[in-house]
Protein backbone atom coordinates (compact mmCIF):
# COMPACT_ATOMS: atom_id res chain seq x y z
CA UNK A 1 0.00 0.00 0.00
CA UNK A 2 2.76 2.32 0.32
CA UNK A 3 4.04 2.31 -3.01
CA UNK A 4 0.77 3.56 -5.12
CA UNK A 5 0.61 6.50 -2.21
CA UNK A 6 4.56 7.43 -2.51
CA UNK A 7 4.32 7.30 -6.38
CA UNK A 8 0.99 9.37 -6.12
CA UNK A 9 3.23 11.81 -3.89
CA UNK A 10 6.27 12.21 -6.34
CA UNK A 11 3.73 12.79 -8.88
CA UNK A 12 1.98 15.24 -7.22
CA UNK A 13 5.51 17.50 -6.39
CA UNK A 14 6.57 16.63 -10.26
CA UNK A 15 3.36 18.23 -11.41
CA UNK A 16 3.81 21.27 -9.53
CA UNK A 17 6.88 21.89 -10.34
CA UNK A 18 6.33 21.48 -14.30
CA UNK A 19 2.79 23.91 -13.49
CA UNK A 20 5.16 26.21 -12.02
CA UNK A 21 7.81 26.39 -14.40
CA UNK A 22 5.20 26.32 -17.28
CA UNK A 23 3.52 29.79 -15.62
CA UNK A 24 6.89 31.07 -14.81
CA UNK A 25 7.65 30.70 -18.55
CA UNK A 26 4.43 32.30 -19.87
CA UNK A 27 5.61 35.29 -17.62
CA UNK A 28 8.89 35.48 -18.96
CA UNK A 29 7.56 35.16 -22.75
CA UNK A 30 5.27 37.96 -22.02
CA UNK A 31 8.46 40.15 -20.97
CA UNK A 32 10.27 39.20 -23.28
CA UNK A 33 7.27 39.54 -26.29
CA UNK A 34 7.13 43.46 -24.51
CA UNK A 35 10.93 44.15 -24.90
CA UNK A 36 10.62 43.60 -28.30
CA UNK A 37 7.83 45.38 -29.41
CA UNK A 38 9.66 48.42 -27.36
CA UNK A 39 13.32 47.60 -29.97
CA UNK A 40 10.40 47.03 -32.83
CA UNK A 41 9.23 50.81 -32.03
CA UNK A 42 13.12 51.86 -31.80
CA UNK A 43 14.18 49.73 -34.91
CA UNK A 44 15.96 51.58 -37.35
CA UNK A 45 14.99 49.83 -40.14
CA UNK A 46 11.70 48.86 -41.57
CA UNK A 47 12.54 45.28 -42.08
CA UNK A 48 14.36 44.77 -38.45
CA UNK A 49 11.06 46.34 -37.24
CA UNK A 50 9.28 43.83 -38.75
CA UNK A 51 11.30 40.73 -37.50
CA UNK A 52 11.38 42.18 -34.44
CA UNK A 53 7.17 42.56 -34.15
CA UNK A 54 7.22 38.80 -35.41
CA UNK A 55 9.24 37.78 -33.14
CA UNK A 56 7.34 39.58 -30.53
CA UNK A 57 3.93 37.90 -31.87
CA UNK A 58 5.16 34.75 -31.23
CA UNK A 59 6.03 35.14 -27.88
CA UNK A 60 2.81 36.36 -26.81
CA UNK A 61 1.09 33.26 -28.22
CA UNK A 62 3.25 31.45 -26.03
CA UNK A 63 2.44 33.47 -22.88
CA UNK A 64 -1.41 33.14 -24.31
CA UNK A 65 -1.16 29.37 -24.76
CA UNK A 66 -1.15 29.02 -28.16
CA UNK A 67 2.63 28.01 -29.02
CA UNK A 68 2.26 24.37 -29.00
CA UNK A 69 -0.85 23.97 -30.75
CA UNK A 70 1.05 25.72 -33.76
CA UNK A 71 4.63 24.49 -32.84
CA UNK A 72 6.16 28.17 -31.78
CA UNK A 73 7.74 26.54 -28.83
CA UNK A 74 10.70 26.23 -30.67
CA UNK A 75 11.40 29.75 -31.47
CA UNK A 76 12.07 30.10 -27.43
CA UNK A 77 15.34 28.00 -27.51
CA UNK A 78 17.37 30.78 -29.39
Amino acid sequence: MTAPSRHRSVASILWRRWRGWWSDHRAIARERAAALEARARDALSLGEAQRLAMEAAALRAVADGAGRRKGIIPLLRN
